[in-house]
């Protein structure tokens, strides 16, 4: 919404989940205050599914010129009674949907990638490993870029 009021902004949110009302009140906050918005229904941990919805941005839009990443999953426990699958589905938002925001944006025009983890990767939490596991590759991965 800050974005969109202060500058007009176009905003694309991609999430999992189809549209539901929760989904178009947030478009409608954004329309509200002068942007435009829309919603895509992809898994930003699959690049290309992520590489296709900038592709449409770009094409309805034009050039992409600020990316965010806010994906995340909880699901607390502790490591020692984690399954391999249950590790996996935490850390994969936040790493391989990094990782595949930044390629899909790569050679736009940005004006800044931001990246949303957690204050958890440096002490941890307990039951968070996961989690902080996920925060600290995608603190890395914008170290990196």
């Amino acid at each position: 919404v800050f974005l969109a009021r202060t500058s007009a902004a176009r905003v694309a949110l991609v999430g999992r989940r189809e549209v539901d009302d929760a989904i178009r009140a947030k478009l409608d906050r954004v329309r509200a205050v002068g942007g435009e918005a829309e919603y895509f229904a992809a898994d930003a941990a699959d690049p290309v599914a992520l590489a296709a919805v900038v592709s449409e941005v770009r094409r309805r839009w034009g050039p992409v010129t600020g990316a965010i990443h806010s994906a995340l999953v909880l699901r607390d426990g502790t490591l020692d009674r984690m399954t391999a699958d249950a590790f996996d589905e935490v850390v994969r938002p936040k790493a391989d949907g990094g990782l595949a925001l930044a390629r899909a944006v790569a050679g736009e025009p940005l004006d800044y990638l931001a990246f949303f983890s957690s204050a958890n990767a440096l002490p941890g939490a307990a039951g968070q490993g996961n989690y902080a596991a996920g925060c600290a590759y995608q603190d890395a991965l914008a170290a990196r870029l």
